[in-house]
């Protein structure tokens, strides 16, 4: 089994909980929520330290993603279970322009791929 950190679960908030949309045009913050790996039991000599996390954002108006850096810097080591603020989850602030894409004006697509670099 392989030990690589596991994405419990990613946030995308606009700040008010509960809409099933995206506003246009406003500011979003996107955080991944890092755990150990489900499938194996880490030894007491074992752990998995986030050493940096960047987010490619796609909304379909440009044919490259725009990539986005951790807010802060990423430090510590993840846990078996999901912490409501751990410095080792990384943040990001994606710019209100992402959610506004010039070539409509109607609902459209955003996508997020989380990329990130850690040791073991």
């Amino acid at each position: 089994m392989q030990l690589v950190p596991n994405v419990s679960q990613l946030l995308v908030s606009q700040g008010a909980p509960g809409y099933t949309r995206f506003a246009r045009g406003k500011e979003t913050i996107v955080r991944a929520y890092l755990t150990t790996p489900t499938t194996c039991s880490l030894s007491n000599k074992q752990s998995i330290a986030p050493i940096s996390a960047t987010l490619n954002v796609a909304n379909g108006d440009s044919p490259a993603p725009a990539q986005l850096s951790n807010y802060a810097p990423l430090g510590g080591k993840l846990g078996a279970t999901q912490q409501i603020y751990s410095t080792s989850d990384p943040f990001f602030v994606v710019p209100a322009s992402y959610f506004a894409p010039t070539s409509t004006t109607n609902t459209f697509n955003i996508s997020f791929t989380l990329n990130i670099t850690y040791t073991r």
